[in-house]
């Protein structure tokens, strides 16, 4: 379209604008047609289309902004809508409320855990920009192990060493390693294998004589 202040029978967008009669020419000027900048043209446009040839004096001519005073360009329209939409984000974002969820202990061991007996269970691990699909032994509730996992679309069975590792994640770096003994309520104190062991071989077997009365795990 012309960028001319008024609007002539020498201007068309198109070929099949040309064709359109004078009623819906005068419509033409409207991005969104009956959409919200579609006001009522003003009285005389269809004669100014009509009959207003190039080359007449600007002063006289009828402007775009005359045509349509109160209309609403593409760009003002989307304008308001994103920022509509976007203090709509803002509102809402801070009313999501999740569940409350609470980390409990088992109060009786589940009829499918089994001790000594392994439970694997499938996963997927995020290593940098790829997930590798996993099977994790578990043993009474703790990861001990990560394969791959066959199934999975994208590792196919195959594992890095960060997934392998990431298994060390959930245990403590400064647990105890060594066998800790306590006598008399004194400090804390590192042992062997082999004491510790000949330390619980005398309780178990002075609970047992008694029926394990005074013992507590």
């Amino acid at each position: 379209m012309s960028t001319e202040k008024y609007y002539g029978r020498d201007y068309w967008r198109s070929l099949a604008q040309r064709e359109l009669s004078h009623d819906d020419a005068a419509d033409s000027w409207s991005e969104f047609g009956t959409g919200p900048s579609a006001a009522a043209p003003r009285a005389g446009l269809l004669n100014v289309i009509g009959n207003k040839p190039a080359g007449d004096d600007p002063e006289e001519s009828l402007s775009l902004a005359d045509i349509a005073p109160d209309a609403v360009s593409r760009r003002r329209f989307f304008s308001v809508v994103g920022a509509s939409a976007a203090f709509a984000g803002v509102t809402t974002t801070g009313c999501i409320r999740k569940e409350r969820e609470n980390i409990l202990e088992f109060g009786s061991r589940p009829e499918d855990m089994i001790p000594g007996r392994a439970m694997m269970y499938a996963s997927a691990v995020q290593i940098g920009a790829t997930v590798e699909g996993l099977v994790v032994e578990s043993q009474d509730g703790r990861p001990t192990k990560i394969e791959g996992n066959a199934k999975h679309s994208g590792s196919q069975g195959a594992t890095s060493v960060w997934a392998q590792a990431s298994v060390l994640d959930i245990y403590d770096p400064e647990r105890t390693r060594v066998p800790v003994t306590s006598e008399g309520g004194g400090e804390p104190a590192s042992s062997d294998m082999g004491s510790a062991r000949a330390a619980l071989t005398k309780l178990v077997t002075a609970a047992a004589a008694s029926g394990g009365e005074g013992l507590g795990l």
